[in-house]
């Protein structure tokens, strides 16, 4: 796993923790698997391995019948064990599985980050800059309308995915470096899109016969500038930030695109639209200068 990061899961016992009469030597040898686990953490965290202990309790195994047989009084004591679980219930070997599975997946690195409250405020101010900015658009906007209402639920889906690129792609980045995360990612999109444009809007492929010099400039200059430099820092700010703190930064776009659009299109600039760029300014500045958590771990 070194090199690779990765996991190790041990499994301890409730024993561990609790003792009881008579379990002496089993009790001191589950406490052991705990300080094991912990001084591996410790060890080979730095080199992205983890580990973990789980401590089940009692568990519907054999092992429980053949304790439950030599009970004096079986029911009375299934019952007293039940009486430990808030669940009215014994652990399965199914539980302990999971559970198992769980620390093992990626799954538990992609929840590992901490909401600070410097990430909540940095979080807030964002937000409200963007409604700020975005308040023209909402007044005007028919609710009501079930198009309105869909095409902002495929919004809502598509910005769902983005996250998840954003987040997986801080995972792959401890493997991979961010030129081959974007040209691998860039290559399986193709894959998958080319043929559903092309079944889906034929038309669209054909018309590329007819774009002018000037449009596949323009095309270069965007897969070069924004799909391909900015994109490669991107990825070299998410892996000295946790995600959750490069994300802030995401909204200083409708900044950017106010400002643009003053100075090429020529549009209006309110009053409102400047206080929530600063709002959203204040929250990028506030989230990369006073939490250094995130910064700390990307050393």
């Amino acid at each position: 796993m070194r090199g690779r990061g990765g996991a190790i899961v041990n499994i301890s016992s409730v024993h561990a923790v609790v003792s009881y009469v008579g379990n002496a030597v089993y009790d001191a040898s589950k406490a052991g698997i705990i300080g094991l686990t912990r001084a591996l953490a410790l060890e080979y965290g730095p080199e992205k391995i983890r580990a973990n202990a789980i401590c089940p309790g009692y568990i519907n195994t054999p092992m429980m019948d053949e304790w439950l047989a030599i009970q004096p009084d079986a029911d009375a004591a299934l019952k007293q064990v039940l009486s430990f679980h808030p669940l009215g219930r014994v652990g399965t070997p199914r539980d302990v599985a999971d559970a198992a599975l769980f620390l093992a997946s990626d799954a538990v690195a992609l929840l590992g980050e901490r909401m600070t409250l410097v990430r909540w405020g940095s979080l807030l101010l964002a937000l409200v800059g963007v409604l700020i900015v975005s308040e023209p658009d909402c007044c005007h906007a028919n609710l009501h309308s079930m198009k309105f209402l869909g095409g902002n639920l495929i919004i809502l889906l598509a910005i769902t995915g983005s996250a998840f690129y954003n987040v997986y792609s801080k995972r792959l980045l401890g493997r991979f470096t961010p030129l081959e995360v974007l040209v691998f990612g860039y290559l399986v999109a193709a894959g998958l899109y080319i043929p559903l444009v092309a079944g889906m809007e034929p038309s669209a492929l054909g018309a590329t016969r007819s774009y002018t010099a000037g449009v596949w400039v323009s095309l270069v200059v965007l897969s070069v500038l924004s799909w391909g430099l900015a994109m490669i820092l991107w990825m070299y700010l998410l892996r000295r930030l946790d995600v959750s703190q490069a994300s802030v930064s995401i909204y200083l776009l409708p900044l950017l695109g106010v400002l643009f659009s003053a100075v090429l299109l020529k549009e209006r600039i309110t009053a409102a639209m400047i206080a929530g760029g600063l709002l959203t300014l204040a929250g990028t500045i506030l989230i990369t200068t006073a939490d250094t958590e995130g910064l700390e771990e990307g050393k």
